[in-house]
């Protein structure tokens, strides 16, 4: 891997798009490519940004490590893309015939276990991130704060994953002196 040539924006954009797909689509192995973050943590890329007509362009890092984050937190605050089960029943009865209804709830359940496969990758990625020490634990503890807010079953299944994945790690006599305080009046 020291062969690799990540020397502009686009690569790197690239290398992080392609890293957090593979991670969100295949939990099973968030394991292994938050390692691979940790290895990538170390490149940063120059971007140029031009301040003014006139002046000079300014140069500034881009970050893996900003970046990678960036998206997991987009990911994580997207709004969730599959109707509520009253939309779905509405979308499903605007069919005019039993086939055209049976197709409807196919893909709407098809999108809805997408959506959700992808929440909950996402939200394994992010804890093995935090494993790894390249999330704080003021951000682990935002993320639960905001699925237990949420009360929907997909949120409640996120905070568990996301629990079983960093709790024990979350369990240390450091984060007991703020012991639950963070869940209470976060």
């Amino acid at each position: 891997m020291m062969q690799l040539d990540i020397n502009s924006e686009e690569r790197l954009l690239s290398v992080i798009d392609l890293i957090f797909e593979k991670a969100v689509s295949e939990p099973s192995f968030s394991v292994a490519y938050a390692n691979l973050c940790l290895y990538f943590v170390q490149f940063k890329v120059a971007v140029g940004e031009q301040s003014d007509a006139e002046g000079p362009p300014v140069i500034t890092n881009l970050s893996f490590r900003k970046v990678l984050l960036t998206r997991c937190q987009k990911e994580f605050e997207k709004e969730k893309e599959i109707p509520t089960k009253q939309k779905m029943q509405e979308l499903i009865n605007a069919c005019e015939t039993e086939e055209e209804k049976a197709a409807k709830k196919e893909e709407l359940d098809m999108q809805e276990f997408t959506a959700r496969k992808r929440s909950l990758g996402n939200i394994n990625f992010i804890g093995e991130l935090f494993k790894l020490n390249l999330l704080t634990e003021p951000i682990m503890h935002d993320c639960m704060m905001k699925l237990l807010k949420s009360n929907d079953p997909e949120s409640l299944e996120c905070v568990c994953r996301l629990m079983a994945t960093v709790g024990k790690a979350l369990d240390v006599p450091k984060a007991k002196v703020n012991d639950v305080s963070w869940l209470l009046y976060g």
